[in-house]
């Protein structure tokens, strides 16, 4: 009976304790609440916005712009009009390079690092004037380590900002820490990204576990205390 009581408190504090890489949750960013030219920076970690919104959902995600210039090309942007087809307006993510030197149409990026990382598919909508735009998913931060997937996106209007009505989905194997968006300065904008990122697991989980492992380790020192000695 004690041998039975024993494996089976093992096995439960096996499967308990491993749930945890399972655990996921689906994100999504749809930039509300950010004011009009506000670099999103830190809000999507629980932080603030450049103009001090937040503090945001901490997702453990992060907007910043490359090492050369150090600038967060990624701003929230509130248009007069909201755009046709997008999926949530009215603000959505503008390429926008907060160097007044740079000229509109000039490509640049801006990096979205996840910290936890994220896997399975990315998704966004997006709509890009005369301009094609990429993204491409990374393994490491700022867009280092093993490319993982890239998309090429046409533009979707020459005149105005017209999104896509349809969403784009790239899936990949392996777990991304970061997205590289690029496109022409002022000429590409992005909504409603979407990514799945590992969520830690219960407490009530891991104390139910290291509970099952506690009984086991018990009923293993009881069973060696009540062996019969060999003389």
């Amino acid at each position: 009976m004690n041998r039975t009581i024993r494996m089976l408190a093992f096995a439960a504090a096996i499967v308990l304790v491993g749930l945890k890489p399972v655990v996921a949750e689906q994100v999504l960013l749809t930039f509300e609440g950010l004011k009009n030219g506000e670099a999103v920076n830190n809000y999507y970690a629980g932080g603030n916005g450049s103009l001090g919104t937040g503090p945001g959902p901490n997702y453990g995600i992060t907007f910043t712009g490359p090492v050369v210039d150090g600038q967060n090309d990624a701003i929230a942007y509130i248009p007069k009009t909201a755009f046709p087809n997008d999926p949530s307006p009215p603000t959505v993510l503008l390429l926008a390079s907060e160097l007044s030197v740079i000229p509109a149409g000039q490509r640049i990026s801006a990096y979205m690092n996840v910290s936890p990382g994220f896997s399975g598919s990315l998704g966004w909508y997006y709509a890009a004037i005369d301009s094609n735009a990429t993204v491409q998913i990374y393994s490491g931060m700022n867009g280092s380590g093993t490319l993982l997937a890239s998309k090429t996106l046409p533009f979707t209007s020459q005149t105005i900002g017209i999104f896509d009505p349809n969403e784009i989905d790239v899936s990949f194997s392996g777990v991304a820490h970061s997205a590289v968006f690029s496109g022409g300065n002022q000429q590409v904008a992005f909504d409603d990204i979407r990514l799945t990122i590992p969520e830690p697991a219960s407490p009530v989980l891991l104390v139910i576990g290291g509970g099952c492992a506690l009984v086991y380790r018990r009923f293993r020192r009881d069973d060696r205390r009540n062996a019969p000695r060999v003389s």
